[in-house]
């Protein structure tokens, strides 16, 4: 397994400075692919979502995902909580499709991946990315 990890860190490294060399400028057209996914877009291409915005990125419960949970990250500085729930258009920092106002998250070690604190316990987010 620590072998695994060393190898796809490393593989994604090397895309990493590849990309960073020959990155093309990035202009968003609405309801194109874009590098970070609006929450807008997200939620439109599937209502039952849930997520937070946090700094201008959806973070979606990956409760579910498996390479997720196998990080086994722990909390780290308070990042905030949610200030409105229920959003399904113009989305702001700090608000939820599903979670709870006054629901508080964290950082974690992982730049990737946040927790969320919930009566069962915290549940990590992932950043949504594409590109």
């Amino acid at each position: 397994m620590r072998t695994y990890r060393r190898l796809l860190t490393a593989a994604v490294c090397a895309v990493g400075l590849l990309g960073a060399c020959t990155a093309p400028t990035v202009t968003w057209v609405p309801g194109a692919t874009s590098p970070n996914a609006e929450p807008a877009t997200l939620y439109q291409q599937n209502p039952a979502i849930d997520f937070v915005v946090y700094d201008r990125y959806a973070w979606v419960n990956a409760a579910a995902v498996d390479w997720v949970i196998a990080l086994n990250v722990s909390r780290g500085e308070p990042l905030g909580s949610v200030a409105r729930t229920g959003i399904t258009r113009d989305f702001a920092d700090l608000d939820a499709t599903k979670l709870p106002v006054g629901t508080s998250f964290y950082a974690t070690a992982n730049r990737q991946v946040i927790l969320v604190a919930t009566p069962g316990g915290d549940v990590p987010y992932l950043k949504y990315v594409e590109g």
